[in-house]
């Protein structure tokens, strides 16, 4: 098993996501105070990462969570672009930093459209 952190960060101002639950490849976390989570993880495994708690939109360039290499994770670090405003970050090995935003009323709705 490889440890692997993970830094939620709001896309709009670069403020960490913290104590919000967070959903990683089917398993619900809870940032700390800084915004992370901690978790062991096979180094083989691909990973999904997305806030709860009106954060729902990913500031990736196309607006969704992404999957990510946790070999990647370990050897390099990732951090996902941010085209939601506040500059990136630069990523550990062993670290993972996502920025998320919250979504406008119009988006919510929008969402309940794509169910009908």
């Amino acid at each position: 098993m490889a440890h692997v952190r993970i830094l939620f960060l709001n896309g709009r101002n670069g403020k960490p996501i913290t104590n919000t639950n967070v959903n990683v490849s089917s398993t619900v976390y809870r940032t700390d105070s800084k915004g992370y989570i901690k978790m062991d993880v096979s180094p083989n495994a691909n990973i999904v990462a997305n806030p709860w708690g009106g954060f729902a939109r990913s500031c990736n360039a196309d607006g969704m969570p992404a999957h990510y290499d946790v070999q990647a994770i370990i050897t390099t670090g990732i951090s996902e672009s941010n085209a939601c405003g506040k500059p990136n970050m630069q990523a550990h090995p062993g670290e993972l930093i996502v920025a998320y935003r919250k979504e406008t009323f119009v988006e919510w709705l929008k969402s309940f459209k794509d169910f009908g």
